[in-house]
């Protein structure tokens, strides 16, 4: 079963969606798919997988919609999606363990 986290975000919040993957790989031992919204991401580790999608506008509606389609489109049996702003704590793998 393939287990991991989502999220997304545009070039504007590069720097808070760090420290959410940063959080993601010192808590969990499952990896993090990146949507980057018109941009190319970049990270080191081997555990941020990164899918650059381009829309034609940034609008509220748009970015919300991604939400939906990185659930489809990321590939995990069972996947967690995260906002950018969010910090994990080292509980955090418990929501899998404890109800898969």
């Amino acid at each position: 079963m393939k287990i991991g986290f989502v999220t997304f975000c545009t070039e504007n919040y590069i720097n808070i969606m760090d420290n959410l993957v940063e959080s993601v790989l010192s808590f969990s031992k499952y990896n993090i798919t990146v949507y980057s919204l018109n941009f190319d991401y970049r990270h080191e580790s081997n555990r941020v997988i990164v899918k650059r999608v381009d829309l034609e506008t940034l609008t509220y509606f748009n970015i919300c919609k991604m939400k939906i389609f990185a659930s489809i489109d990321c590939g995990l049996d069972v996947g967690l999606i995260l906002d950018g702003d969010m910090i994990l704590t080292n509980q955090i793998d418990n929501i899998f363990d404890e109800n898969i």
